[in-house]
């Protein structure tokens, strides 16, 4: 089965945001580094170092997730799907995938408001060394909910077409 123009553009974005969290990983960790021997050599740690990891980290994490549910990257206990026929596969590709669609869907719509009070008021996140603006973490948040919900809908597709024997495999079009 071959992958729809939409569906290489959405998997683009995704690998494009997946690839801009991998490199802000270097900064940070780079950042650290530094930080770190600020500390030992010159007796002064980078001012900030707490903020910027502390923010950092869920963004992160937010950027990557959708990749790594379109590539199927993620932990699973495959125990008992490994075990399962493709019918049984698909049947438990189609669960988890409302299961996913519902969580995501809800994550999105509830962060939207705190997304919208982060910009409007100027929330900041940090005291002291650095204050850093909440609301661009609270968009990345909110995008990627929905980017979530977005792919689990992808698979819940290509997990119903392998069902109905439509596609030869769930795993071979994400």
């Amino acid at each position: 089965m071959t992958e729809r123009p939409s569906s290489r553009l959405f998997g683009r974005i995704l690998v494009a945001l997946y690839t801009g969290a991998s490199y802000w990983v270097l900064v940070i960790l780079t950042w650290i580094l530094a930080d770190v021997a600020g500390r030992v050599l010159l007796g002064r740690p980078f001012p900030g170092t707490a903020e910027i990891v502390a923010y950092s980290l869920p963004v992160i994490t937010f950027l990557q997730i959708p990749h790594v549910l379109r590539a199927g990257q993620h932990l699973s206990a495959s125990i008992i799907h490994d075990r399962l026929g493709p019918r049984g596969q698909a049947l438990i590709g189609i669960l988890t995938s409302l299961i996913g669609v519902a969580l995501f869907a809800l994550a999105a719509y509830s962060s939207w408001k705190p997304t919208l009070a982060a910009w409007t008021a100027g929330e900041y996140i940090g005291e002291g060394a650095m204050r850093i603006p909440a609301g661009p973490a609270w968009t990345v948040i909110t995008g990627s909910c929905v980017l979530m919900a977005v792919q689990f809908l992808n698979t819940l597709v290509q997990d119903l077409q392998a069902l109905l024997g439509w596609s030869k495999s769930s795993q071979e079009v994400r």
